[in-house]
């Protein structure tokens, strides 16, 4: 199972994205990240999408190489499409 961190989640794509992760049946929700709402959680900041995980406050002096972010989005994608696109309910 791939593990997918959101950061900026309390944030409208953030918030989705998450919400998308959290059903998706090959993957698993890491760590979600925002700064003003950090410590609630994210269901608190957007109800609709129901995900019941505290928010995080990022670590802003660590930042990501190209290479990390070509590779997560590589995984990410490799999931998405083994699984078919499908979402569990």
């Amino acid at each position: 199972m791939t593990r997918v961190h959101v950061f900026g989640a309390a944030g409208f794509a953030g918030a989705q994205l998450a919400a998308l992760v959290d059903r998706h049946p090959s993957l698993e929700l890491g760590a979600i990240t925002a700064r003003g709402d950090a410590g609630r959680r994210l269901v608190e900041v957007a109800p609709e999408h129901r995900v019941e995980r505290r928010l995080e406050l990022a670590d802003p002096g660590r930042t990501l190489t190209d290479e990390e972010i070509e590779a997560a989005v590589g995984r990410v994608r490799e999931a998405l499409e083994a699984a078919g696109g499908r979402l569990r309910s």
